[in-house]
Parts: C-alpha cells; sequence; structure tokens
C-alpha cells in the first residue's frame, strides 16, 4: 500500500510540475532544456528551477522522502515487534498524507475544464531575463 501510494504521488506531483512547466514556456524552450538532460536532472528539475515555483519544488521532494521514511519505519516496528496498532497507524499515514496533499492541490487549482487553473496561483513569466 505505500509502495503504491509512493509510486502514484510521485507521478502525479511530477505531472504537475510538467503541467507547470509547459504553462510557462513554450514547446521550443521546453524541448531546448530536455535536449542531453541527465536522469540526475530529471528527478531533480535542476534546468527548469527557474521556471517552477520554489513551494511547489520543495513540496515535491517531501512527497518523494516521505514514503520511503515511512515504509523503514514500518519495517523497523515490524522487526522490533512493536505493537501492531502503532504499525497500523504509521502505515495508515501514508495514504492519509496523499489523500490530503492530493486534494489540497485539486481545489487550488480545480477548474471545470479538464487541466489545472496555474494562473489562479501561478504568475506567467514572459519574455527572456536581461
Amino acid at each position: 500500500m505505500i509502495l503504491f501510494g509512493y509510486g502514484l504521488g510521485f507521478f502525479l506531483m511530477r505531472g504537475f510540475l510538467g503541467s507547470v512547466i509547459c504553462y510557462q514556456l513554450n514547446k521550443n524552450a521546453i524541448k531546448k532544456r530536455k535536449k542531453g538532460q541527465s536522469l540526475k536532472e530529471w528527478f531533480l528539475y535542476s534546468r527548469f528551477r527557474d521556471v517552477l515555483p520554489r513551494l511547489a519544488v520543495i513540496w515535491y521532494f517531501i512527497v518523494v522522502a516521505i514514503h520511503p521514511l515511512i515504509l523503514v519505519a514500518c519495517v523497523i516496528l515490524t522487526l522490533a515487534d512493536v505493537s501492531n496498532e502503532i504499525g497500523k497507524w504509521v502505515a495508515l499515514s501514508a495514504p492519509i498524507f496523499d489523500t490530503v496533499w492530493l486534494a489540497v492541490l485539486y481545489f487550488m487549482f480545480w477548474q471545470v475544464e479538464p487541466g489545472y487553473k496555474h494562473d489562479r496561483w501561478i504568475k506567467k513569466k514572459r519574455g527572456m531575463k536581461k
């Protein structure tokens, strides 16, 4: 259950960040930045940090880090023979966390049409920096 939530959260957050990148840049600029991109740059969004909101990138890293920590905590609690009640609540913390942050993200950027309403919270950057 924790691994499923991890995969779901990871790809949903990456999808949201990808939509912000598409909102901020045109297709040609995205193509130029992605050319020659390493796996590390892809994972860390190092080529797109100037167009992504800082809070969104920080939240991405929180989502990426929280699930492995919960999984390790569950394994340690199982090996330490701690009561099942504590282990159950630690394991349930991952889906609760995912549900809350996905609901907040959904309601912040909700619109009737498919996709996100980015301009509600994110100012579009125009032109080149001097």
